[in-house]
């Protein structure tokens, strides 16, 4: 009796290990997922300064004598804060004024006669346009000199610059996942012409096209699978690293545009995505082609 193999070997020589697809995938996916990132962070900064946009306003007292600018302002806080909607007032001490205009400046301004305008920070629980306009006339009723300050004018261009930015952010990621399925396409049309004397000889033997299609699509979809997550680690700790230089700079915006907990999960899914797109592109493919060779 002749012994027969312990391991009988695949009718189509495929190999197991990850191939070319594989790698470009992990490039696909991790440009995606920086492109992925860098739209939810945009998308959270854009929520938190509008969010700060419409629960802040300052109030600028611009009078020349420094004991009538303090004594206005002080009437003028404890006025606001007892409106009801307003969460708190601050007059922003000139020492603190004098710090952010000391590079400009230089320093020694809280002595010096430079009429520093006295602000007075205002947070709302809703910046209505009545609530506003009730702020504007209880300031100007006891300063005449006071003026209204909604940030609307000067950060409204760039929240619209930032919604500009995060849809460019999802455009380059879709184009980047149709670029990935365009590259399983092709890979798996050339592996079926380099295959193509096998599968006609699995055809003359009873093989269906679904049978075949299932193998092509078994290895399409490891090397999605893989490719993905080696791209997706590579994002995160490119993602990481830019965090930490963020951080460093101590930039509110920047914080705000922080990757949050929901972000890492849906980046997480990526390679499973990627995976998903390779086994159903590597079957379509397949089945097309065969369907048209037959």
């Amino acid at each position: 009796m002749i012994p027969l193999p312990r391991r009988i070997p695949p009718i189509l020589p495929l190999s197991p290990a990850p191939g070319l697809m594989a790698w470009v995938i992990a490039i696909m996916i991790f440009l995606c997922g920086l492109s992925l990132a860098a739209g939810l962070a945009i998308t959270d900064a854009t929520r938190n300064l509008a969010g700060e946009l419409d629960r802040s306003l300052t109030i600028q007292i611009a009078e020349p004598n420094p004991d009538t600018r303090a004594r206005q302002a002080s009437a003028v806080a404890q006025a606001i804060a007892g409106i009801e909607g307003v969460a708190a007032v601050r007059v922003i001490p000139l020492t603190e004024l004098s710090a952010m205009l000391e590079p400009w400046l230089g320093s020694g301004l809280a002595a010096s006669d430079l009429p520093i305008p006295a602000l007075i920070d205002v947070k709302l629980d809703q910046a209505t346009p009545a609530m506003v306009g009730k702020i504007r006339t209880t300031a100007q009723a006891l300063s005449p000199a006071a003026r209204i300050d909604d940030h609307s004018g000067a950060l409204g261009p760039l929240a619209s610059l930032l919604s500009s930015l995060r849809g460019l952010a999802a455009t380059v990621a879709l184009l980047v996942m149709l670029a990935a399925v365009a590259v399983v396409a092709l890979a798996t049309r050339s592996s079926l012409n380099t295959h193509m004397a096998t599968i006609e000889v699995m055809h003359l033997i009873g093989a269906r096209d679904e049978q075949i299609a299932r193998i092509f699509r078994a290895k399409a979809g490891m090397d999605g699978l893989i490719g993905g997550g080696v791209g997706i680690a590579a994002a995160a700790l490119v993602i990481l690293m830019v965090g930490d230089r963020a951080a460093a700079l101590g930039s509110g915006l920047l914080a705000a545009g922080s990757i949050g907990t929901m972000a890492w999960v849906a980046m997480l899914a990526l390679p499973l995505l990627a995976g998903l797109l390779a086994l159903v592109t590597a079957h379509f493919t397949v089945v097309r082609l065969l369907a048209l060779y037959a």
